[in-house]
């Protein structure tokens, strides 16, 4: 039994063909498009949270240098601490007590070592951040406020959600030091890098 379909069935079934393939097309460049825009975010996103986690570090390490030195509330937070702990595996508290009294004291080192700093951004060939007020800042970057680069940063987001490509890293810089929103600082320079 041989079943013969007309040229006009097969023009027809190829047309709807046709038409099925291009909204499966559609849809995927619909998609492509929401990854593309996502993917452009999620850059900023990991800058920040790269930089985050620097200005953390660098907090904590002042906090420990300040307890170091004895500063009297960090040291009373950290003798607090100790004795909470303490106290905590001696009444059979054990592991979960220390650890948690170390976090504590972590927490409060880091957070003592942001009080009442602001932070400084260099957007050089390497992304260095330090706390302010600072005398003096390397020579090397352009050294912005830490809140104009995160207001800068959001409108940023905003534009690749709205389907702009802020392109590569360089591109990205670029983008942020031309659009008006960075304080930049004007301190007296030195040529060495910091040391925190």
């Amino acid at each position: 039994m041989e079943s013969s379909i007309s040229f006009k069935d097969q023009v027809m079934i190829l047309g709807q063909l046709a038409v099925q393939a291009g909204r499966k097309s559609e849809a995927m460049s619909r998609s492509l498009t929401s990854m593309s825009t996502e993917v452009e975010a999620l850059k900023i996103d990991v800058f920040f949270f790269n930089l985050e986690q620097r200005r953390k570090t660098l907090a904590l390490s002042r906090g420990m240098r300040s307890l170091a030195a004895g500063d009297d509330k960090l040291t009373m937070l950290g003798s607090a601490v100790i004795g909470t702990v303490l106290g905590a595996v001696g009444a059979g508290g054990g592991l979960g007590a220390l650890v948690g009294g170390l976090d504590g004291l972590k927490r409060g080192a880091e957070v003592s070592g942001q009080s009442g700093v602001r932070w400084a951004v260099a957007l050089g060939s390497k992304i260095t951040i330090v706390p302010l007020p600072q005398n003096r800042l390397p020579t090397e970057g352009a050294w912005v406020t830490l809140d104009s680069l995160r207001e800068a940063a959001l409108q940023a987001r905003r534009r690749a959600y709205s389907g702009e490509k802020l392109g590569d890293v360089d591109g990205f810089f670029l983008w942020l030091r031309q659009c008006g929103r960075l304080v930049y600082l004007g301190l007296p320079l030195f040529p060495k890098p910091y040391q925190p």
